[in-house]
C-alpha cells in the first residue's frame, strides 16, 4: 500500500458520521461511463503489452486512482447499510 492509498484509507471512516442511507445508496450506484471503460480497457491492453507511452501511463494512472476512491467510498457505503440493516 501506497503513502497516498494509507492516507485516504485514513479519510474514509471520518466519512461515516455524514453519510445517510441515501447518499450511501447512490455512492453504490455509481460507475464509470462506458465510453470510459472502453478506453481504460484500451490502455490497460497497452499496458499489458508494454506499449504505454508517458501519457497513455498517467491517464491509466489516473483512472486507477479515480477506481481506488471510488471503491474505497463503496466499501464505506456498504458498511453503512450493512449496520444500518439495508443491505
Amino acid at each position: 500500500m501506497t503513502a497516498a492509498q494509507s492516507a485516504l484509507e485514513s479519510l474514509v471512516p471520518s466519512m461515516e458520521p455524514i453519510m445517510t442511507v441515501e447518499s450511501a445508496r447512490a455512492i453504490l450506484g455509481l460507475r464509470m461511463p462506458e465510453e470510459v471503460q472502453e478506453r481504460v480497457s484500451v490502455i490497460a491492453d497497452r499496458c499489458r503489452e508494454g506499449l504505454l507511452s508517458e501519457e497513455e501511463h498517467r491517464e491509466y494512472k489516473l483512472y486507477a486512482d479515480q477506481v481506488g476512491i471510488l471503491s474505497l467510498l463503496q466499501a464505506q457505503a456498504r458498511l453503512l447499510l450493512k449496520k444500518a440493516g439495508k443491505l
